[in-house]
């Protein structure tokens, strides 16, 4: 079996998303994948409306309660489906935000896209419905 195009042998699940993202999700994941190029994790957290205030730290565990929780859920105690969970990084000059809900859809790729830089966003809901929104400059 030949390999995806720019993913390197075995960093694919099964279905061929990134296992990074798979292990982050719940088993029926309803979630949102963000990137930016050329901002801060908090400020991309702020451009999707996220409160300053709740922002914090955290470590990932190594796997999760149940099969209703995402990782960062269950990394910062939060209740499935209470709100969403957000989980910013950086790579490089890319800032990645994981939604495991899905809550930060509306205009999320013109908003982190506003003064000339690049951004994306990547839904896969839980009706397996799957999306791109690439957005340069707002």
């Amino acid at each position: 079996m030949m390999p995806t195009p720019g993913f390197p042998p075995h960093t694919l699940d099964p279905e061929g998303a990134p296992i990074w993202i798979t292990d982050l999700a719940s088993d029926d994941p309803n979630h949102i994948l963000h990137v930016v190029h050329g901002i801060e994790p908090a400020e991309a957290l702020e451009r999707l409306g996220a409160r300053t205030r709740l922002m914090r730290p955290c470590e990932l565990l190594d796997s999760t309660p149940d099969e209703w929780t995402s990782l960062p859920c269950a990394a910062l105690g939060m209740d499935p489906g209470s709100s969403a969970a957000l989980l910013a990084g950086r790579v490089g000059e890319w800032t990645f935000v994981y939604d495991d809900s899905g809550f930060t859809f509306e205009n999320a790729a013109e908003a982190l896209s506003a003064d000339g830089r690049t951004a994306a966003t990547s839904v896969f809901s839980i009706n397996g419905d799957a999306s791109l929104t690439y957005a340069v400059d707002g």
